[in-house]
């Protein structure tokens, strides 16, 4: 009986030390009718700084970056990783983190480069050696290696009908700024540049230094390639927009292994199917503006309807021939005085009307284009003298009724020629007059 009361007593002490020791309140002896749920939740771990006794602080976490913490990834793992990236992921992410654009990461980021280079865009970039240590392994040499590599692409011969179209005027932009940035790198003052960084010395000619320049200021207004490659032949409704057809065509054919290694590069690229039709509103608007400029343009036919209009619409040696008294040369050629076979005046007696070739000019225009405009007012006082108001023939009007001159345009000299003029007939004048009251004699 004894015996079984003191186990029973060792049993009920035994569980008040475990309660004791599973929970910070005071230790109580569980009972039978207790159906209260135990926690689940697991017991934390000390970490190896409390084991140390380091007061509860936690060891910082390792960056991916060299000194960005206690253990940086290794050199060659970060040259894996920056091997999968672009130029554009590279320069954003030296922008972005402080531990990206550190000596050790440039250091890795500098072999990058000439491993991509050398084993990926090196058949695009023969002149871009490994060895060679007269270019410079950064990201705007990396980014010159991948606009290279895509420039052979859509250089590369196609299949037509078959692929995505490609914008004709973006693949022209980017094989000329290609072909400049390559000059510009070949330039005696970028590779002098070049060996400075490098600690070597490249030696040129003041005359070949003086050409690369004249030609890199001559190369300066050309644009580095857009992101989306097909801007200029998508139309406001985001469709494939109207193309002339044959040589002038605004776009190009390129397969699909290039067009899917084209946007990796661009991936704002919008693609549109060699398949694919132009869009159906244009072309509704289209053939709405096409009838329009048919009704302008036969409604400014009839306002030439009259002979002496049609004659003054195709003339271009700026006199009427009827008016000639003896047939002229050819045009552009010149004489010297007038002689005894020659008549002075090469105009027969009568009155005629000088009009300025560029109101002229600005009126053929109009009826020959449906979108051009109107010519504005024809503003005479270029002719008349400021003292009396009298009319002041321009210098080679002058010299072709004396006889010097033997065509009335031909040969002008822009710095005495004064305001360029033709000769018109009464007719001509009046038939004008009656299109265009505006004009004053």
């Amino acid at each position: 009986m004894a015996a079984a009361a003191r186990k029973k007593q060792s049993g009920r002490n035994k569980s008040s030390v475990v309660l004791a020791i599973g929970t910070t309140a005071t230790a109580t002896t569980p009972r039978d009718d207790d159906t209260k749920p135990q926690s689940t939740t697991p017991p934390r771990v000390p970490t190896q700084a409390e084991e140390r006794g380091g007061g509860g602080r936690q060891e910082p976490i390792a960056g991916i970056f060299p000194r960005a913490g206690p253990r940086p990834l290794p050199a060659v793992v970060l040259q894996s990783l920056f091997g999968w990236l672009l130029s554009t992921d590279l320069s954003a992410l030296r922008a972005s983190s402080v531990a990206a654009s550190s000596p050790e990461t440039a250091a890795v980021l500098e072999t990058t480069v000439a491993s991509l280079v050398k084993h990926r865009y090196g058949r695009a970039n023969p002149t871009l050696r490994e060895e060679d240590t007269g270019w410079r392994r950064d990201l705007e040499t990396l980014r010159h290696a991948e606009l290279s590599h895509v420039a052979s692409l859509v250089r590369g011969p196609q299949r037509p009908g078959k692929g995505y179209y490609l914008s004709k005027s973006w693949a022209g932009n980017l094989r000329r700024y290609v072909e400049a940035q390559a000059r510009r790198r070949r330039s005696p003052s970028f590779a002098s540049n070049s060996a400075a960084g490098s600690g070597a010395t490249v030696g040129g000619s003041g005359g070949k230094e003086k050409r690369s320049r004249g030609r890199e200021r001559a190369e300066s207004n050309l644009m580095p390639p857009w992101q989306d490659v097909n801007a200029d032949i998508m139309c406001q409704h985001r469709g494939l927009a109207r193309s002339s057809q044959g040589n002038r065509a605004k776009r190009q054919v390129v397969d699909k292994r290039v067009w899917r290694e084209l946007v990796l590069f661009f991936p704002a690229a919008v693609p549109f199917r060699a398949e694919s039709v132009e869009c159906s509103e244009c072309r509704g608007l289209c053939a709405n503006e096409r009838k329009a400029e048919e009704a302008v343009k036969r409604q400014r036919e009839q306002e030439i309807a009259l002979p002496v209009l049609r004659a003054l619409y195709g003339r271009k040696t700026g006199v009427p021939s009827a008016a000639l008294s003896t047939p002229r040369g050819t045009p552009g050629s010149s004489a010297g005085p007038p002689s005894a076979a020659r008549p002075a005046c090469p105009l027969l007696p009568g009155i005629y009307h000088l009009l300025p070739r560029y109101w002229l000019n600005a009126w053929r225009a109009y009826v020959r284009d449906p979108r051009a405009p109107s010519p504005r007012t024809l503003d005479t006082a270029l002719l008349l003298c400021e003292g009396h108001g009298l009319l002041l023939a321009p210098p080679h009007v002058e010299e072709f009724l004396s006889g010097e001159r033997r065509a009335l345009l031909g040969g002008l000299d822009p710095d005495r020629s004064g305001c360029v003029c033709e000769v018109v007939t009464p007719e001509e004048w009046d038939a004008l007059t009656l299109c265009w009251p505006g004009l004053s004699p």
